[in-house]
This record gives structure tokens, sequence and C-alpha cells, in this order.
């Protein structure tokens, strides 16, 4: 018994048929993706029988709703949405910080997913307080959430800050060490920065697999994985 996973940042608009047609061909029984367009999902999964569970990060009702989303093919229950934190530095304005999950049955056994996107300080290699503020509120949070495959946009390198290295203590870090960076080296409008800002954690109840990392689909690349129990 294996889930196959698909953890991927979309960068909202800019890589739509990319990340569609990588969805269609791969078949994830998961995803969790961050920067999406409630708008564009339907156009993503494309009538391939996703149950879509969506959270909008925007506050301003102005502006188009935009956030996370988990894509389930196996059956699922009700989505766990939780606000953490709210922007206030200049990067962010009119934003929130979500953690989203829902749970999805394979074989009668339920695996519970979860995934988040944290703020960003450029050029991304030193953490601003906002950042680490924001942060301690997400640990909170995820103190009460129990057994978990964690996945997310950090926007810390691993090795080089301390959320990432931070989560990878309270958490497996199921991407093997030898891969530097998940900015994708073409797609990405810093083609040389080279950080390993994406995660798939997990708690001890699961055990993650055949991590796959894959470029060309988006401006981060795509973690393909199986998850299983141990």
């Amino acid at each position: 018994m294996a889930v196959k996973l698909l953890h991927l940042n979309i960068q909202g608009k800019s890589n739509l048929e990319r990340v569609g047609d990588f969805i269609a061909k791969e078949l994830p029984d998961v995803c969790c993706l961050q920067e999406v367009y409630e708008e564009n999902i339907s156009g993503i999964v494309r009538n391939t029988g996703y149950t879509v569970y969506f959270s909008n990060m925007n506050i301003d009702l102005a502006l188009p709703p935009f956030g996370l989303a988990i894509l389930s093919r196996l059956p699922s229950e009700e989505k766990e949405n939780f606000i953490f934190a709210f922007s206030d530095d200049r990067y962010h304005d009119a934003f929130s910080w979500n953690l989203l999950g829902t749970e999805v049955i394979s074989e009668n056994r339920k695996f519970h997913f979860m995934t988040t996107h944290l703020p960003v300080n450029y050029p991304g290699y030193e953490m601003s307080p906002f950042q680490l503020s924001t942060f301690e509120k997400l640990k909170t949070k995820l103190a009460d959430i129990g057994e978990v495959i964690f996945t997310g946009d950090f926007n810390s390198p691993r090795g080089l800050t301390s959320i990432f290295d931070t989560l990878a203590v309270m958490y497996k870090d199921n991407v093997p060490k030898e891969v530097d960076s998940t900015i994708d080296p073409v797609l990405h409008r810093a083609k040389d920065i080279r950080c390993m800002i994406d995660g798939v954690f997990s708690t001890p109840t699961y055990k993650v697999s055949d991590v796959d990392v894959r470029e060309g689909v988006s401006d981060h690349k795509a973690i393909l994985a199986q998850v299983s129990f141990i």
C-alpha cells in the first residue's frame, strides 16, 4: 500500500500548461500545491477525478483567491484550514499564512497530508524577524497536529537557516541530502541561485520512499514520492 505524492509550488499563472501536463502524465494520488489561483484549478486538474481542497491566503476581498491547494484522487475527508499568521511586512500586504490539510483513505487506512507556504526575505539566505515570528506561530499549530506528511515551500534554505533545520529536527526530512536546490535553474527568475527550500517531512507513522525531484515544471522543482505506513 502506497500513496503517490506530488509537492509543487506552481508560481501562480506562469506555468499552468506545464503543471497540467505533468499532473496528467504522473497522476499522483495526492498533490500538495502552493501559489495557486483558485480560478485556475479546474484547468490544472483537467477532469482527472481529483477532489480539490483550497485555502485562500489573500485576505483582501478585492484580490482573486490565491493560496494553497491539496488535490486527491483517493477518497478524502473534509479539509483542515488553519490561519496561523498575518503579514505585517512590505512584501506581503493583506496576506495570511495558512496550513491546509486533509486525510485521504487508501485500503481503509487514513493518510494525513498537510501543506504550507512561508514568507520570503529576498534574496533568501538570511531570515527576517517576520519570517522567524511566523515560523514560531506555525510551530505552535504543528504541535497539535499529530501524525502527518507535511510539505511546504519554506523559503528557508536547508543547512543555512534555522527554519528548515528546525523542521528537520521535528520531523524526518525525506528529500535526499544530495539535492542541494529546489529552484528550477531555467524557469526561476534567479537562475543562478541554489536553495533547497521545499520539503517533504513526515512523522514516524509514515515511510516516504522513491523521492524524485524533477525540473522543467515550474520555477520550483517538483517533488514526487511514495508514502506508506511503517
